[in-house]
């Protein structure tokens, strides 16, 4: 599936599993940012466009800000996906996210 390169926002108070997914949206095409926390997320958005916010479902200081359009992580199997006023919620990923459900969620853009 050929995807157009987008603006990347990844979001995850686990460091490293967001500069992972980050790294990997950067060598699938992509320019992509990660934040570690939702304080330095709200900051990013507030000062750069991004197309997509990819974040971690427990970041509740995120909620209520204008966001691109999200599509959420998390390590939970019985995550329900959210509906958010203002907010246009793509799907969720499901830790370890696989690629090809990456690009699935990232083609609807």
């Amino acid at each position: 599936m050929t995807i157009k390169s987008l603006r990347i926002l990844v979001v995850d108070d686990e460091s490293n599993l967001a500069e992972l997914f980050a790294e990997n949206l950067i060598i699938d095409g992509h320019l992509a940012v990660s934040a570690q926390s939702a304080k330095q997320a709200i900051s990013l958005v507030e000062n750069s466009e991004f197309d997509v916010v990819i974040s971690d479902v427990a970041m509740p200081e995120l909620r209520g800000k204008p966001v691109p359009p999200v599509i959420f992580i998390t390590g939970h199997t019985d995550f329900v996906v959210p509906v958010i006023a203002g907010v246009r919620v793509l799907g969720a990923l499901y830790k370890p996210a696989d690629d090809r459900d990456v690009a699935s969620l990232l083609g609807k853009i």
